[in-house]
């Protein structure tokens, strides 16, 4: 949508990619854009929270660009997205919440992204077992 967004959480271990009401209304979500949902979901801490709608949103991540269907919750985050599984899984992504890092399949070899600073770290041939990266 235009909006370069800060702080995206990458957690695996999440079944949802989640963006909250405040921040989709911060970045300019059309609310006609909403498809309502019949969901409620729980969190972390068990508590139970009614998804508000989804939406899809087209995203990059460099050098990946993709279209990411959110699910809409009334919530208070630390972070501005929270991108799981369902974003993790089609991507073929191997993240490592230690290390910072996400590593991704691209152009005939492996793109690392990192979690500070620059994401985009240079992209790696695939090789053989003697020369692992």
């Amino acid at each position: 949508m235009g909006v370069k967004v800060p702080m995206v959480f990458i957690d695996n271990g999440s079944a949802l990619n989640v963006c909250s009401f405040r921040i989709a209304l911060k970045v300019g979500l059309d609310l006609k854009m909403i498809i309502p949902s019949p969901l409620n979901v729980r969190a972390y801490e068990n508590t139970s929270r009614k998804v508000m709608g989804t939406f899809k949103a087209p995203c990059k991540i460099d050098p990946l660009e993709t279209i990411v269907k959110f699910h809409l919750i009334d919530i208070t985050p630390n972070y501005i997205l929270l991108l799981g599984r369902a974003w993790l899984h089609p991507i073929e992504a191997i993240p490592s919440t230690l290390h910072q890092k996400m590593k991704i399949p691209w152009k005939g070899g492996i793109a690392m992204l990192l979690g500070d600073g620059e994401i985009l770290a240079p992209i790696y041939g695939l090789k053989g077992e003697d020369n692992e990266l």
